[in-house]
């Protein structure tokens, strides 16, 4: 290793150590300042063995997930700012035993530099970074977010076509909370059961920044939610429709999109629907 990389790494590292103390301490340390909250810190530890037998394929092995997450929201009169912490550990004896999906979601997406990777060989994959960093303001009608924050415009609730921000990714089953993306957001509120919602967010794909700028609208007509979307998705234009519904105890969802081909630019349409009841607990 070379000595620039060498002082490269060595300053990354401090800028990161310093970034990851400002969140903790802004949580956990009070202040003199009125109309402060400090919130508290929450999280969880995650640990996956597996193990995989040999075939004709690949030989078998074993493998170990450590995933940790600490979570915050200290405020500040109308400021308040959301972090989540995240660590994933994974080790294996062989290639084939590893989980996929259960790291980072891929950074050719991610705008901000929030995601590291500490150790990255064939028995060995440690990652840390922050899958949540957002600024939020807000007033009587209205709110604005900037940073990596959740964001998640889906109607049914498997195959979600219309959400442009957090598809249904079946892979990653051990995922508790949705991937945070990058973006500026503000949403308005006309009325109690109406809202619009705007989104503009950059990301590096293998062809250069990408943009999507969208504008969303929801609302409740009788008993059904409806929603739509207009807009670019990485540079391409798309449209959107959802429905949802109560009928005898079920949910009925809907969603449509009508989004522009990548390869041949045409018009490609995905239609998802559903129907689901929440059952409640048994208490002994």
């Amino acid at each position: 290793m070379s000595g620039g990389e060498l002082n490269g790494g060595r300053r990354r590292k401090r800028w990161l150590t310093g970034l990851a103390a400002a969140v903790v301490l802004a949580a956990s340390v009070p202040g003199p300042l009125a109309g402060q909250r400090l919130g508290s810190i929450s999280g969880y530890s995650l640990t996956i063995p597996t193990a995989s037998g040999s075939g004709d394929l690949s030989e078998g092995g074993l493998a170990l997930l450590q995933q940790l997450r600490l979570m915050g929201r200290p405020a500040l009169g109308s400021l308040s700012l959301e972090f989540a912490y995240q660590q994933n550990l994974q080790l294996r004896e062989n290639l084939a035993a590893g989980l996929s999906g259960t790291v980072f979601v891929a950074t050719s997406t991610k705008w901000l530099p929030l995601q590291w990777t500490i150790v990255d060989d064939d028995h060995v994959t440690w990652e840390h970074g922050f899958d949540r960093l957002a600024l939020e303001a807000g007033g009587r009608a209205w709110d604005g977010t900037v940073g990596r924050q959740a964001i998640s415009w889906a109607t049914t609730l498997f195959l979600t076509p219309a959400d442009p921000f957090a598809p249904f990714d079946p892979s990653d089953p051990f995922r508790a909370y949705r991937a945070g993306v990058d973006a500026a957001r503000v949403r308005y509120y006309p009325g109690p059961l109406s809202e619009v919602d705007m989104v503009v967010r950059l990301a590096d794909t293998d062809s250069g920044t990408a943009v999507t700028a969208l504008a969303r609208g929801r609302t409740t007509w009788g008993q059904t939610d409806v929603s739509a979307w207009a807009g670019l998705v990485f540079d391409r234009p798309g449209v959107a429709l959802g429905a949802t519904r109560s009928v005898g105890g079920l949910q009925l969802r809907g969603e449509i999109s009508l989004r522009e081909n990548p390869d041949s630019g045409t018009a490609a349409v995905r239609l998802a629907v559903g129907a689901d009841n929440q059952i409640g607990r048994a208490h002994v």
